[in-house]
């Protein structure tokens, strides 16, 4: 070989070095190995500025179903340990967990519904199994329990909701919710009971048991006149209870202050390849105009079925804090369950929208039970400064996608976050199970129609994507149930 080939050849060898080490501290990735994990929340436990994270997992191995539930912590510290910081092993009647500063220390404590009251666990960092104390806080009888004991389910019951910088507890109940809130010793006391109808259903298959939707609860000046109001946010409906400067709110029999908010019917049950795309509706509050006024979307679910699968986004926007009983404007989407993200795409202080698009039809059916792929994207609607939407999607982003038949309803990984540091929120998303897309903003609110990079590594739906460490940029979390595994993926430099 010629000197000046071989120098071209260690050129190029040297060259691709390099930019191997580049890709590689563009990310740092960290495996940890929980058998039977079930859920990971990133919660900054520690007050550090840092997202630690929370796995709720299952000992199978244990015989009573409902003693092998553990949660685990584990905190950041310059990346994530193969070991949990702190572990607690969860007594049988826990089926509701929350977090959250109750004594104000600036340390989380997890706190567990049972049928005697709110028990909480005040976790001891120390790497030791079963670290910390745990007691009762709050004594009360409740019938509330969960729909399956073996599981924990996380739901938002803690909230400053009178908002004086102390938080306050909500208990459920058959009929209603107890208020817990501090007194002048940092000891919980029954503030007020707010007895309003809960949406439930009976379940017979292995026994009578009676089964809670527990309602998302929101705070949120609804008639701005400077008093927190209560909303309770179900499937169809949302129960508005409107402050009074009291910090109590009232119960039903007051009609004046108590209204109840309809915008869907019962979708009716689908069948055969319909029953792959369940009916249900979804109810957000947020402002999307930007008047000081919470607006509402409805999402409502396909009911056309697998070849025909129109769904649609109803807006309905707040005048005063009323609202008309007909949306003010209604967006279709070619998916399921009327998938969307809401978030500030262009940075103009708007909140826009981005659609899921699954426009399958009978070809697009037949050519993915052969090839198993399909054309998808997402339509995106940059809000107007007259406060609405525009009729047609300013950009149409479209790609193909590679999907197992139990997968094919949704991409298994979607989001708009940003993962380069720009400062704007870019598109991730799977194109099959083994591989990650990223589309970047070019500007104003739009993506290059090419993605800019590819993230090759095993795909699961179960998985969380926001900003860990506080560096600008977004990370990613993935865990696999069947494996035992959990895999944090942490972006650095340009992604």
């Amino acid at each position: 070989m010629k000197k000046g080939h071989r120098m071209k050849l260690f050129t190029g060898i040297a060259a691709i070095c390099l930019i191997t080490q580049l890709i590689a501290s563009e990310r740092e990735e960290f495996q940890i190995d929980v058998p039977g994990i079930q859920q990971v929340y990133p919660v900054d436990m520690d007050n550090d500025g840092d997202l630690d994270l929370i796995v709720v997992h299952h000992d199978k191995s244990l015989m009573e179903e409902e003693t092998r539930r553990f949660i685990s912590i584990y905190r950041q510290d310059r990346g994530f340990p193969s070991r949990p910081s702190a572990r607690y092993a969860v007594p049988g009647p826990d089926a509701v967990f929350d977090w959250g500063d109750t004594d104000r220390d600036g340390l989380m404590e997890l706190l567990f519904v049972r049928p005697d009251g709110i028990w909480i666990w005040y976790p001891a960092f120390s790497c030791l199994e079963d670290s910390g104390r745990s007691c009762r806080l709050i004594g009360a009888h409740t019938l509330f329990t969960g729909p399956d004991r073996s599981e924990l389910v996380q739901w938002n019951f803690i909230k400053d909701i009178d908002e004086d910088g102390k938080p306050e507890l909500t208990l459920p109940e058959f009929g209603g919710f107890h208020f817990y809130g501090q007194d002048s010793l940092g000891l919980f006391q029954l503030l007020h009971e707010c007895r309003i109808p809960l949406e439930h259903r009976i379940q017979s298959r292995a026994g009578l048991a009676l089964q809670i939707y527990l309602p998302e609860i929101r705070i949120a000046d609804m008639d701005l006149d400077h008093n927190p109001d209560l909303l309770f946010i179900l499937k169809e409906k949302i129960i508005l209870c409107l402050g009074s400067g009291q910090k109590i709110w009232p119960t039903m029999a007051d009609s004046s202050v108590f209204r109840i908010m309809r915008f869907a019917a019962d979708n009716p049950h689908l069948s055969m390849l319909e029953a792959l795309a369940p009916a249900e509706n979804h109810l957000e509050i947020e402002d999307l105009n930007n008047d000081g006024f919470k607006d509402i979307i409805l999402s409502r679910a396909s009911m056309a079925g697998f070849t025909k699968t129109l769904s649609q986004l109803q807006l309905y926007y707040s005048r005063n804090g009323t609202f008309d009983i007909l949306p003010d404007q209604v967006l279709a989407a070619d998916n399921f369950y009327g998938d969307h993200f809401i978030t500030d795409l262009n940075m103009d202080g708007r909140p826009d929208l981005a659609l899921l698009q699954f426009p399958i039809g009978l070809v697009g059916a037949a050519r993915f039970l052969i090839t198993q792929k399909m054309k998808v994207g997402f339509d995106i609607y940059l809000m107007k400064t007259d406060g609405r939407y525009p009729d047609i999607p300013d950009q149409q982003l479209r790609f193909t996608r590679r999907s197992k038949i139990r997968n094919v309803l949704r991409p298994e990984v979607a989001a708009f976050s940003d993962w380069n540091g720009d400062g704007r929120p870019d598109l991730l998303v799977n194109v099959n199970h083994q591989q990650i897309i990223v589309f970047l903003q070019t500007s104003a609110g739009l993506f290059d129609k090419k993605p800019a990079f590819k993230i090759r590594m095993p795909v699961s739906p179960e998985n969380r994507i926001g900003d860990l460490n506080h560096d600008g940029r977004a990370d990613l979390i993935l865990w696999y149930p069947d494996t035992g595994k959990m895999t944090v993926l942490l972006s650095r430099g340009a992604g």
